[in-house]
């Protein structure tokens, strides 16, 4: 499979994650396939997603990272840190209360990527 991401892929996904040294594995065995048919892996959009528990959390997306403010932020900057080009957020629950909580933990991710 990772020949033919190698060669005829645009894109490279992989979800859910509560740590993103699996996925940073997972990106060294890709960037390797591309490698073996010349291609340069740059070339090659890498996403990943995970699951954050909020207030209320009910289990609905299981293996959701939970924590402070803060902890959330930094947990999102560590999939930031290991190159890849999207993140997808499944948040639970999923209500209109816990995206609104979500803007202050973007604004803490934005202030930690900003360096």
């Amino acid at each position: 499979m990772l020949q033919l991401i190698a060669r005829h892929a645009d894109a490279w996904n992989t979800t859910w994650h509560q740590d993103p040294a699996p996925v940073a594995a997972a990106m060294e065995l890709v960037d390797a396939a591309c490698l073996a048919v010349g291609r340069d892996s740059r070339s090659l959009i890498r996403t990943a997603g995970g699951n954050l528990a909020m207030a209320g959390y009910h289990g609905a997306r299981p293996h959701a990272f939970d924590g402070t403010v803060a902890e959330k932020a930094a947990w999102l900057d560590g999939f930031r840190q290991i190159g890849l080009d999207h993140f997808v957020i499944g948040l639970d629950p999923a209500t209109p209360a816990s995206l609104a909580a979500f803007a202050e933990v973007v604004s803490a991710y934005d202030a930690l990527a900003a360096g």
